[in-house]
């Protein structure tokens, strides 16, 4: 490796040597002023009680419901934008929200928000999906047991004035075989809740595991078995390119006949059209839909063997309020530089509480990264190292990329869009692990390769209880030091008294030596004084510094956050 370059560094070192340093600033650099309080506005259906959710920090503002421009007027200064049912977040919306972080749904369904548009602007779309699921499945069984033993048609007919036992007795569930057309989070549930029913549950689900299955006392089965198997059958699998249709002019030939069927997905996994022929034939004996009133289930309501509710799925008191406790919970997240575990626009995006702590290190490696290299670099290579190359942890890859470039992007970056001004930009990236960290658990490694072929390579580590941010590497020598705040590097020739001249010109301008780290390394010898200040190193007493210990490199990292304390919410 050439070692005429700072991108390069020298071949790895010996041991540190930490220096007791004595610089007194020569003046206190001035406070920043406090962050100004985020502000989160709440727009559409959500309980009264969701301001509360935030406690005292953020700004809250109820969007009332004005039309598109009452919307756009109400984001203009919106952090964070968290919604129920109701209004759309087209485009033109988020294009009047410029400092927009994150919107956050109370809810699983995420139709109203151009979820390509967020990303390009780098902005988290996050949903609720666990929210609604015990809502829905217990709805599911209600319709079941509505169906079966006909009681809206019942109700209908005895406030009807008529007196028809005979008519509407129907048939029990126990023994009975239940084909469940998707064993997600819904169908799990709904197949728990059917076995105290003594139901004998079957299921279609490409994509379920069959431990999971087995532990529910679902059996799996092609779609074929499981429609020629269920007296009923209920479908809550999402819709999607390979289940529209699923339930179309062949499948609903392939039912037993008089099966009877339940429906809280979204429309179109269940032709419309096939399974009002199938009603009419009594093929399908009985239907109870979970409908949008303008969709195309609509044309079925009214048919005496249709139970139909208006999307109700979802619409219970304790649904809303977990909703938006979850929502809320992504918004704190976002808002503090975080990402929670329903983040839809990210690859990776579930992080694990073993991970996240992981994000702010390598992100700011990132940030540093480009600050020694001078420019951004057009290849990345990401390693996780030790015990972390065991985690889920493909979300570092992005954290890194958005640290690299942050600086020289000119564009907002975040998680979300990262990998576009990656492509944007032209530099390329690749994750990698291996298990020795060296002497610590895990570390984070970055090497960035340039244009011309130099390198400049990286590497931290998470220290204590309160895993602080360190750095343990830079440009192959070993060294200790905090990443937080503003830091300065100098390489020069190893000699006695290099160290105070550089405390020296840096307490000439004020700036105060909080840490360092001495490492050296080669033949002759040359040193790495890495510092980390209370304030940043002007470019003249950097320039000045370097020229009197005869520093053939030397380069300044800034903060990463601002000096006063953040708002705690």
């Amino acid at each position: 490796m050439p070692q005429n370059s700072l991108l390069a560094g020298p071949a790895p070192s010996a041991p540190v040597a930490p220096v007791a340093t004595t610089v007194a600033s020569a003046a206190t650099a001035p406070a920043a002023e406090p962050a100004p309080a985020p502000v989160v506005v709440l727009a559409g259906d959500l309980p009264e009680d969701t301001a509360a959710l935030f406690g005292p920090g953020p700004a809250v503002v109820r969007h009332a419901g004005a039309g598109p421009d009452g919307l756009r007027a109400a984001l203009a200064g919106a952090d964070a934008v968290l919604f129920g049912d109701g209004p759309a977040l087209d485009a033109a919306a988020l294009a009047a929200a410029p400092r927009l972080k994150v919107v956050a749904r109370a809810g699983a369904g995420l139709g109203a928000v151009d979820v390509a548009a967020a990303t390009r602007r780098g902005v988290q779309v996050t949903a609720a999906p666990d929210a609604e699921s015990l809502s829905t499945a217990e709805l599911v069984v209600g319709m079941l047991v509505a169906v079966a033993r006909n009681i809206p048609q019942a109700h209908a007919s005895l406030t009807g004035g008529a007196w028809q036992r005979g008519r509407f007795g129907g048939a029990e569930l126990a023994g009975k075989t239940v084909g469940l057309i998707g064993l997600g989070r819904v169908g799990s549930l709904v197949a728990e809740r059917l076995t105290a029913f003594a139901m004998r549950p079957v299921a279609y689900d490409p994509y379920a595991a069959p431990e999971a299955a087995a532990a529910l006392g679902v059996r799996l089965a092609p779609l074929d078995e499981v429609l020629a198997a269920a007296d009923f059958l209920t479908v809550q699998a999402p819709l999607t390119e390979e289940t529209r249709g699923l339930l179309g002019f062949e499948a609903l030939r392939r039912v037993r006949h008089g099966v009877r069927l339940v429906t809280v997905a979204d429309e179109g996994v269940v032709d419309a059209h096939e399974l009002r022929v199938a009603l009419k034939e009594r093929r399908v004996a009985a239907a109870a839909l979970d409908l949008d009133p303008a969709g195309a289930y609509a044309g079925l309501v009214g048919l005496e063997n249709v139970v139909a509710t208006p999307r109700l799925a979802a619409r219970s008191a304790e649904a809303a309020r977990r909703g938006a406790a979850s929502a809320a919970e992504s918004v704190r997240l976002a808002l503090g530089g975080a990402y929670g575990p329903h983040v839809v626009n990210m690859h990776g995006h579930a992080v694990s509480d073993a991970v996240r702590p992981w994000l702010g290190l390598t992100e700011r490696l990132g940030e540093a990264l480009t600050a020694l290299a001078g420019s951004l670099p057009s290849h990345l290579e990401v390693t996780l190292l030790g015990a972390l190359a065991e985690q889920d942890a493909d979300v570092l890859e992005l954290a890194a990329l958005k640290g690299v470039l942050s600086g020289p992007s000119g564009h907002p970056v975040s998680l979300v869009n990262a990998p576009l001004r990656a492509r944007e930009r032209g530099l390329t990236v690749r994750l990698g692990r291996a298990a020795d960290a060296g002497s610590h658990h895990s570390a984070v490694a970055l090497r960035a390769i340039g244009a011309d072929g130099t390198t400049v390579r990286l590497a931290g580590t998470l220290s204590g209880i309160r895993r602080h941010r360190r750095l343990t590497e830079v440009l192959g020598y070993d060294l200790e030091l905090p990443l937080d705040g503003d830091l300065a590097f100098f390489e020069y020739p190893d000699r006695p008294g290099a160290v105070g001249e550089i405390g020296t010109r840096l307490a000439a301008a004020g700036v105060g030596i909080e840490s360092m780290r001495v490492a050296r390394a080669g033949e002759p010898a040359h040193a790495l004084a890495a510092l980390a200040t209370d304030a940043p190193v002007p470019p003249h007493a950097l320039t000045e510094a370097a020229r009197r210990v005869g520093a053939r490199h030397s380069r300044t990292v800034p903060a990463d956050r601002p000096r006063s304390a953040p708002r705690r919410w």
